[in-house]
This record gives C-alpha cells, structure tokens and sequence, in this order.
C-alpha cells in the first residue's frame, strides 16, 4: 500500500514542477504519462474550538474540486492564534490542511460551510509537507486540548 496513491495523500509536483492546486491540475489534463510528487501527510492532529465567544481567526484558500482548507493566514486575537500561543511545540502552521470539520471529510466547500455556521468545532488538521507536528499535539496524543471552550 505504501507505493498506491491513497485518498488524503497531495500531489506536490507534476513532473518535478511544484505549483498551486489550479497549475498542479492544469499539468495533469491530456498526459498520458507523467512523474507525480505525492506527500501523504504523517499526522494527523484534532483540536477543538469554542467559537461561541471568539473567532478562529484563520484565512483559507480551497479550489472547486478540494478536499481540504489551506490555511494561508491567521488574524490577531483569534482562537488559532491563542492556540499557537499557548502550545508553541505543536503550533498550527500556515500551509497546514484542515482536512475534516466536526467529521465532514471530502468537499472543501462543505468544511468552510461548517467553520462559518458551527461554533464548537472539531478540526482534523494535517501538518504542510515537509514538517511534522512536535508530537503531534500539546498532550502527545492525536486529540489536543480544546481552546476557547466553556465551563460546563
């Protein structure tokens, strides 16, 4: 299984190209026979938001035809940010992938409808190719602490 392009895994580069999901997508149509660059992400992280009081605070970037959130930036004050703060051995990264919300998997477009209706939010996050979660999470486990959770 280790040599089959399984679902969840990225194409990084077309024939040793890298390039945007659109250009990567682009070099793909009408070839009959090409080299790939595939990342199949080593960990994944879950980490639960309150949004109720605060907002995440992130800025993503997602094709039609995505399966992922691309997170490209963060805003001050937000969720992510305090996040960062608090566990900086395991930060959530620019170019790090949203890759489930509260267990909706598949279609980019369904994720960000979720981040923008939900205010708990669950977030399966996939580290950017090249870097490895610190452990994966502050804890060591693959569930982290939740940040801007209330009391019960």
């Amino acid at each position: 299984e280790e040599a089959r392009i399984v679902v969840g895994d990225l194409i990084t580069s077309v024939d040793g190209e890298p390039g945007t999901a659109v250009e990567l997508f682009g070099r793909l149509q009408g070839r009959r026979r090409l080299t790939l660059g595939i990342h199949r992400p080593a960990s994944l992280s879950a980490y639960g938001f309150d949004t109720s009081r605060a907002p995440l605070g992130i800025q993503v970037h997602h094709s039609d035809t995505s399966t992922c959130l691309y997170i490209t930036s963060f805003s001050d004050g937000g969720l992510m940010q305090a996040f960062n703060e608090k566990y900086p051995e395991s930060p959530i990264d620019e170019g790090d992938l949203i890759v489930a919300v509260n267990g909706h998997t598949g279609n980019a477009t369904e994720l960000l409808r979720v981040l923008s209706v939900a205010t708990s939010l669950e977030l399966k996050v996939a580290k950017k190719p090249g870097r490895l979660a610190g452990g994966n999470s502050p804890s060591g486990n693959s569930m982290a602490p939740s940040i801007g959770a209330s009391a019960s």
